[in-house]
């Protein structure tokens, strides 16, 4: 994959989707077609009428079949929850640290553009304590 939505085709890719065209087209050598969840289907007029003509290939083609892992489900939870709360600690850690050097940047001013009935009244810089006391737009 290229991008999440774009995939180049590798040359094993091609050859697979041009044998497997053969093969529904029956050409001589081809073998016999066979769907492949994933990846290809046949489908035909009926089947595309009850899908109101809409031709996305997922409707007839399907998902892959998973495969099944040898992982049981409480013992996976367990250490994608563990994972998850690591990444939580961090993101607190990492939110401490940038309110930190904000604080040393610009320590308890904010800066606001304010805005009444479409005219520039300027900058405004406040303090906490005063921003509090501010009517909200």
């Amino acid at each position: 994959m290229v991008t999440r939505t774009r995939r180049e085709f590798s040359d094993q890719d091609i050859a697979k989707i041009a044998h497997t065209y053969h093969a529904w087209r029956g050409k001589d050598g081809a073998g016999t077609y066979a769907d492949v969840p994933g990846f290809c289907a046949a489908a035909d007029l009926e089947t595309i009428r009850g899908h109101g003509h809409v031709l996305t290939p997922g409707r007839y083609v399907g998902a892959k079949v998973a495969e099944e892992d040898d992982v049981p489900f409480a013992q996976r939870f367990a250490a994608l929850r563990e994972t998850l709360d690591g990444q939580f600690a961090e993101g607190d850690r990492l939110s401490t640290l940038i309110q930190t050097k904000l604080e040393k940047v610009t320590p308890n001013v904010w800066i606001c553009w304010r805005w009444s009935l479409g005219k520039n009244d300027g900058l405004q810089a406040r303090t906490m304590e005063e921003w509090s006391g501010i009517q909200k737009y």
